[in-house]
């Protein structure tokens, strides 16, 4: 039992962070950083959709009848969170950017990830704390979106200019919460021996709702004049603008390649 707990949260820790740093590693120009970072947008919203949600849903649903009460208030709760802190910290942090803490906090995709990686932590640790059969499966279904959504986060914060040193610490944080979650909620059950799938649930759709606004925050980043101009053409007197996507056809099979990804996920773990 210790080697499982000692384990599995390290294995965790390895291949979130492994996963993470790989884009730093590969020398990637710039035009492929952006196809990258539109797989990595579908990965976001598929682990939101057919993940997260699904998983906060079943949870609630083993322990009342009345799902519909606990369902709509977290996810709301957790939106608002993340827009609150996004209109609070966001736009000064970027223009100044002077700490990692400042670049994290002012980071919405890495704060909502972040409280994710905690509740993760929280449903493998409350797992091993009981000694449930379900475990590996638990630990499986947490590591296999774990690593394409570690590689999106840093992917996507490549692509909005964060520097490398900053990116390690965001990196590092989002691998090193959910062990540490799992060990804390582990010695808590075994403390007060109290465990309650309600709570569990709660957060998971409360932390649904911080992803989905960190899928709002990626999606108008990336359809933004940041990542793309239209050009426009002076005819005589008249400006026109040349009417096209801005998302090409490459981008947009990429970031539905990135959203089947999660959805396969979510049937094999069944």
């Amino acid at each position: 039992m210790t080697l499982v707990l000692i384990g599995l949260p390290l294995v965790m820790f390895v291949a979130t962070f492994v996963a993470g740093i790989l884009p730093l590693k590969l020398t990637v120009a710039q035009h492929h950083l952006k196809y990258l970072s539109f797989l990595s947008m579908g990965i976001l919203i598929g682990t939101a959709m057919m993940i997260i949600l699904p998983e906060g849903i079943e949870t609630i649903s083993h322990e009342t009848t009345d799902v519909a009460l606990y369902v709509g208030f977290p996810i709301l709760l957790g939106f608002l969170t993340m827009y609150i802190l996004d209109c609070m910290f966001s736009t000064n942090v970027k223009a100044q950017e002077s700490s990692v803490v400042e670049s994290v906090v002012g980071s919405p995709i890495t704060l909502g990830l972040i409280f994710h990686g905690i509740i993760d932590g929280i449903s493998l640790g409350s797992s091993l704390a009981s000694g449930e059969v379900m475990t590996l499966i638990i630990f499986a279904a947490i590591i296999i979106h774990k690593i394409p959504t570690s590689f999106s986060l840093s992917t996507i914060l490549l692509q909005e200019g964060t520097s490398d040193s900053k990116l390690y610490w965001h990196i590092l944080l989002f691998a090193l919460l959910s062990p540490s979650a799992c060990w804390f909620t582990f010695v808590l059950i075994k403390l007060v021996n109290a465990k309650s799938n309600l709570v569990i649930g709660v957060l998971f759709l409360y932390s649904a709702g911080t992803f989905l606004f960190v899928v709002n925050h990626v999606m108008h980043e990336f359809s933004s004049n940041d990542f793309y101009t239209l050009p426009t053409s002076v005819e005589s007197d008249t400006t026109t603008v040349e009417s096209h996507s801005k998302i090409s056809r490459n981008e947009l099979i990429l970031s539905l390649i990135g959203i089947l990804i999660p959805t396969l996920l979510s049937f094999a773990k069944e």
